[in-house]
């Protein structure tokens, strides 16, 4: 590949996110988007950034090879790729427009309404905390989440807009995406992405993701959301529905039992 964006790169991979991964043999780049059990992917993916033979389990990986590029670190103060949930333009830049163009981009899509619920619960949980859920009943749970949704405003990851997300898959207003792979058929779409790819299925291994952030929730999506929380999940984050296919109707939703 070029001999500026190989440079910038390698400067670049010192502080480069967990999630970040390009495979020059297989010319695609794999884009990191929030609550979609995404880690699973990346896993899938990481054999084919290797030179063949290596085992991917083994580490610490090697970081850049003429066959591709695996993140490690995942500072989220990134100034040059961006870090975890990197927008599209800065790995364009990093990359080079003309290698990133023309390699395949994949990124992993979950039903918003599952989506939203997942971040919800994340948002109570680990060392980011900004709700406090603990102790509540099963209406008062339902009732925080619709206010989540209502008025979650500024946080990006969170909110129901999920501008990360969006910046991480599309350029401007277009969106950059080759193949979506959604979070509810995440080993037929992987081996859906690597025939189109050229990617030997043999080497797919599609694992278990992070533990569950929400194994304590047993209700069905539906009723996590009256009619204006669902509106307001259709209305910000109808180009999901859009790129996974997905039903407008919170009944048709089906869980993601592992992020």
């Amino acid at each position: 590949w070029p001999t500026a964006p190989r440079r910038l790169a390698r400067r670049c991979l010192r502080r480069l996110g967990d999630t970040m991964l390009i495979s020059h043999r297989y010319q695609f780049v794999y884009m990191k988007t929030f609550k979609t059990a995404s880690t699973a992917a990346e896993n899938a993916l990481v054999p084919f950034c290797l030179a063949p033979g290596t085992d991917p389990t083994i580490r610490p990986l090697p970081r850049e090879t003429e066959h591709g590029i695996i993140s490690t670190g995942g500072n989220h103060g990134d100034d040059c790729w961006g870090g975890p949930h990197a927008p599209v333009k800065r790995i364009r830049a990093a990359l080079g427009e003309e290698l990133f163009d023309r390699y395949s981009k994949i990124a992993m899509v979950r039903n918003p309404f599952d989506k939203t619920v997942s971040a919800f619960f994340w948002r109570s949980k680990g060392h980011d905390v900004v709700l406090d859920i603990s102790g509540l009943s099963r209406s008062q749970l339902v009732s925080k989440f619709r206010e989540f949704v209502q008025t979650t405003g500024g946080d990006i990851r969170t909110r129901p807009g999920f501008h990360v997300d969006y910046e991480a898959t599309h350029l401007g207003n277009q969106q950059v995406i080759d193949h979506w792979v959604r979070s509810e058929f995440l080993e037929d779409d992987m081996r859906r992405v690597c025939a189109s790819c050229s990617m030997e299925p043999m080497e797919l291994r599609v694992g278990k993701s992070k533990t569950a952030s929400r194994s304590g929730d047993r209700m069905p999506i539906a009723d996590w959301y009256d009619r204006s929380t669902a509106d307001i999940v259709r209305n910000e984050l109808g180009w999901m529905f859009a790129a996974g296919g997905y039903s407008l109707d919170p009944d048709d939703a089906s869980r993601v039992l592992s992020t």
